[in-house]
């Protein structure tokens, strides 16, 4: 199911149909951080108009995705290292009678 939510950007009105999955107060977040990157573009650029306003905006989010995104793959090949370094010392424990207690 989906729910109608009516949201203002760059001082145009817009309807969206929203997933039930996503609660309301979430997507106005995404909403509220979009409309902060295309009013700091509009404050800082002068003479541009909404749709190049949009279009620097979606550059803008794309890059810090990407950004984001790498930080994301790099933490998580690290984590796969260490979880690797885990279990290779476990096991080499196992095999040599070491007993690791945690407790």
């Amino acid at each position: 199911m989906s729910r109608k939510v009516e949201v203002k950007v760059l001082s145009r009105n817009f309807s969206f149909e929203v997933n039930d999955e996503i609660d309301e107060r979430s997507f106005m977040e995404l909403v509220d951080y979009v409309q902060k990157i295309f009013l700091d573009i509009k404050g800082s650029i002068n003479d541009i108009d909404d749709y190049g306003v949009a279009v620097l905006g979606s550059f803008n989010i794309a890059e810090q995705f990407f950004k984001y995104k790498k930080i994301s793959e790099e933490s998580l090949g690290l984590l796969e290292r260490i979880d690797s370094s885990i279990t290779l010392s476990e096991s080499q424990n196992e095999k040599e009678g070491n007993l690791i207690n945690f407790s």
